[in-house]
């Protein structure tokens, strides 16, 4: 292993555990580390302050900020790196103080994984006043300053390209190894599997139908709706278990998942993700049964691994496919994981993100 000769300052408008800042800033950290790169984390927020915020009553939270915020500012200017890398933004508010500050006297990489330009739209899941964080602004500010934008997808390319010449595709990345490999079994109960979080949950809504249609055909043959991440809803004739995310909680329910799913409308908001349900689940063997959203069809590898769909017959006839029988489960499943191994691995995109933190 290569010791770390170069480090880079990480940022972002959330705290550490959030998962765009896992994803896109620490998940590769071993492959960077092999290659001569130091990740430093400064979000916004330590732990316990993002978990604190995230139950706050209005009050707190505005206290919460402030206090999180002149913590930031205080000690920007002697935090290590040469290099910064923002991911999406860097403060709640909409001045662009803290993204100066973070900027001054450092080379910039900007990292996007969503459409944050959208984030006020309220397809977006996010806060009512989500319009007063400035994303739009603070995304076109940060962009026309790197000397690297870095994009999750071709989607997200395309708005960036717009204020940056120097645009780069970098999908968010598993680190596969980590994912056991699931063990595909014809048995009593089949588990269709979902992890997230709360801003996206609501989206489950548009499966009550289908699963209610699923469990009535697979009859008697039990059906269990495992939530990772935010309160599963309940569904006629279907067993729903919510779980608090956790990486132990998300392992242990991907290696009893048969099914994983990623319900999505269509709009701007959703046509920026990055499918990254749908490569977690895939990492693990799991098959995939997703709505045909943004970049989602390419990720499954035109069906290859899973089912893509456009409506609620459509969604209970694609699990209804999926769950027939282990043969088929194993082969999507494998599929899936071979997909995620050779396109969306930490160990195929670390050295490029390597170069690219190091002004390559």
């Amino acid at each position: 292993m290569t010791a770390a000769t170069e480090t880079v300052l990480a940022t972002a408008a959330s705290g550490p555990a959030a998962p765009s800042f896992r994803v896109r800033v620490l998940m590769a950290r071993r492959e960077l580390v092999e290659r001569g790169i130091e990740i430093h984390a400064r979000p916004f927020f330590s732990a316990e302050e993002a978990e604190a915020f995230a139950t706050a009553g209005l009050a707190a939270k505005v206290r919460l900020l402030g206090r999180a915020r002149r913590a930031v500012l205080q000690q920007v200017g002697a935090l290590p790196g040469r290099t910064v890398m923002v991911s999406r933004q860097a403060d709640f508010l909409p001045s662009l103080h803290l993204e100066r500050s973070f900027v001054s006297g450092r080379r910039l990489v900007y990292d996007v994984d969503d459409a944050i330009w959208h984030s006020s739209n309220p397809a977006a899941g996010g806060h009512r006043l989500a319009l007063l964080k400035g994303s739009r602004a603070k995304a076109k500010w940060l962009a026309q300053r790197a000397t690297m934008v870095v994009a999750g997808n071709e989607i997200l390319a395309e708005w960036v390209s717009a204020y940056s010449a120097h645009v780069e595709i970098v999908p968010s990345l598993v680190d596969a190894e980590a994912f056991p490999a699931r063990t595909h079994t014809d048995r009593d109960e089949l588990v269709v599997g979902w992890i997230g979080s709360r801003s996206t949950a609501r989206f489950l809504r548009h499966l009550e139908s289908p699963l209610d249609r699923v469990a009535s055909r697979l009859a008697p043959r039990r059906v269990r709706l495992l939530v990772v991440g935010a309160p599963g809803p309940p569904i006629r004739g279907v067993t729903t278990e919510s779980l608090r995310w956790s990486e132990a909680t998300q392992l242990e329910a991907l290696t009893r998942m048969d099914v994983g799913v990623m319900p999505l409308p269509n709009d701007p908001w959703t046509r920026g993700k990055c499918a990254y349900k749908a490569l977690q689940y895939m990492a693990s063997g799991v098959p995939v049964v997703a709505d045909d959203v943004g970049i989602t069809s390419k990720v499954l590898a035109e069906g290859s691994a899973g089912v893509v769909v456009s409506s609620p017959q459509e969604w209970a006839e694609g699990i209804e496919v999926v769950a027939g029988d282990a043969e088929k489960r194993a082969a999507l499943g494998e599929a899936g994981r071979r997909v995620v191994l050779e396109q969306f691995s930490t160990r195929r995109w670390g050295p490029r993100l390597a170069e690219i933190l190091a002004g390559g």
